[in-house]
């Protein structure tokens, strides 16, 4: 009995063996009372941590790649490694999430402001600057220094018609020249093509061709189109058909009427007359001048256009001519789906064109005609008889500003107004003087003739003694009259 009892005792205090990390793993959790309450703190120790590191995973199974969990759980330093399975779960093992994707960042967009307007155009009549600089002032709430004064008669200054639409301008790129030289141009050109000097032909019919748009003078169409027609022949001797059918076109069109010439060989005649049947196909697209007025001044292939005339261009190639004070001679070519081509000729403009503003129909045209001689977007103001306009080039609509009352009062004190008032002054008195003056005239001739008609001498010394007293008269009120003359003159040079 004793021995069985120290056997027992024996056996309860051996210690218990080591686990390992897989059998502490393994192990149930559900053992009995009775030996749960004989482990000890190094095994409880054991089953705390794997029972952490099992949530831990847990963790990490549940978390996607997307919650950014750089690495693993970590296992405490002082705790022993253990090996963990993941036989029995569905996701693979954790591993290191991936790298934060760099936002793309977005390019900057550099935005350049526009500079601002510091000067603003303002187009007068060129009379009362003073006048007009004020009043516009006054209206726009610009400082006077920041407006520039112009007219028209100076930003027209070079401008050659220009055009809007789809069409293509060629201008004179050479020296002027005049008519005659063009008619001997063109004798030349046709006896080198006689004697077959083709390379004397081809130069000088490229100055008979550029000669016709620098031509100083209105143009001899019946020699433009003689210089065509010759160019075609060329062009057919030396193998070219589309340039020899374009030119005897162009020639067709200065002279609806010309005729193959006889004197050269009939080759180049089917190009004659393939270039006949074009110009008898050829469609007519509407001419819309800007401003109206000047249609007048207008010749288009060899035909002046009359005010009421509703001007036409051919599809294709066109040439016009512009006479004013500048002669401008120009080739459009105008394509065949052409709707209307816009002309604006801007040379039409003088200083007083600025009253046009009083008509509504009239400012329109205006603003075409500014936007082809102005940068887009420029405001520009516009004065004439005390009104203010204003606008921005690239529109077509005008504002009217109100003018307050007191800039509305010219100055008393200003150039003109002091010599409207001299004018306007010495003319009056001039009537007057000038009017007791022929009055002394006419008395003292009066007084004269009767002192040498009477036989009394009483009476001839009576008219003698009136004569006297009014030639004193008379030489006053001349002297007089001759003042208020000059004093009208000195006015009428400050006013213009």
């Amino acid at each position: 009995m004793l021995f069985s009892i120290l056997i027992s005792l024996a056996f309860s205090q051996e210690p218990p063996p080591p686990s390992s990390p897989d059998d502490t793993e393994d192990t149930p959790t559900d053992q009995p009372s009775g030996e749960g309450s004989d482990d000890t703190p190094s095994e409880t120790k054991d089953n705390e941590e794997t029972d952490t590191q099992d949530s831990e995973v847990e963790d990490a199974e549940s978390t996607s790649p997307t919650d950014e969990q750089p690495n693993p759980p970590s296992v405490k330093p002082n705790a022993p490694k253990k090996s963990i399975e993941y036989e029995d779960l569905d996701d693979p093992p954790p591993t290191k999430a991936p790298p934060k994707k760099k936002k793309k960042q977005k390019e900057r967009i550099v935005t350049v402001d526009k500079p601002v307007q510091t000067v603003f155009p303002m187009l007068y009549s060129g009379l009362e600057r003073a006048d007009a600089l004020r009043r516009v002032s006054a209206a726009s709430k610009i400082d006077t220094a920041s407006l520039g004064p112009i007219t028209f008669d100076e930003i027209i200054i070079g401008q050659a018609p220009s055009s809007p639409s789809n069409v293509e301008i060629e201008n004179c790129r050479s020296t002027p020249v005049s008519k005659d030289r063009l008619r001997m141009l063109s004798q030349q050109i046709q006896n080198e093509i006689v004697y077959y000097e083709l390379e004397k032909a081809q130069k000088h019919l490229k100055d008979a061709q550029e000669g016709i748009l620098c031509i100083n003078t209105s143009l001899d169409f019946q020699t433009a189109a003689r210089i065509y027609y010759l160019a075609g022949v060329l062009e057919q001797i030396l193998g070219n058909e589309p340039a020899s059918i374009a030119n005897f076109y162009e020639a067709l069109t200065l002279r609806p009427n010309l005729q193959w010439d006889a004197n050269f060989p009939p080759d180049a005649l089917p190009f004659f007359q393939k270039a006949q049947k074009r110009v008898a196909q050829v469609s007519e697209v509407p001419l819309n001048i800007v401003p109206k007025e000047a249609k007048t001044s207008v010749w288009i292939n060899g035909v002046p256009l009359t005010a009421e005339e509703n001007a036409l261009l051919f599809s294709g190639v066109n040439t016009i001519q512009i006479i004013g004070n500048k002669i401008y001679t120009q080739k459009i070519r105008v394509p065949a789906d052409t709707p209307e081509v816009v002309l604006v000729i801007p040379s039409s403009l003088s200083n007083a064109s600025t009253s046009w503003m009083h008509k509504p129909e009239k400012q329109k045209e205006v603003a075409i005609i500014l936007t082809r001689l102005m940068e887009e977007s420029t405001n520009v103001y516009l004065h004439d008889q005390g009104k203010v306009w204003t606008t921005v080039i690239g529109q077509s609509n005008w504002a009217e500003l109100n003018v307050p009352r007191g800039a509305m009062n010219a100055s008393i004190f200003s150039k003109k107004q002091i010599g409207r008032g001299l004018m306007w002054g010495g003319a009056g008195m001039t009537a007057i003087f000038g009017g007791i003056t022929a009055n002394k005239y006419l008395r003292a001739r009066e007084a004269a003739n009767s002192a040498q008609d009477t036989d009394y001498f009483q009476v001839f010394d009576e008219s003698r003694t009136n004569y006297t007293e009014i030639s004193k008269d008379y030489q006053y009120w001349v002297g007089a009259t001759v003042l208020s003359l000059v004093t009208s003159g000195v006015g009428f040079y400050m006013t213009f």
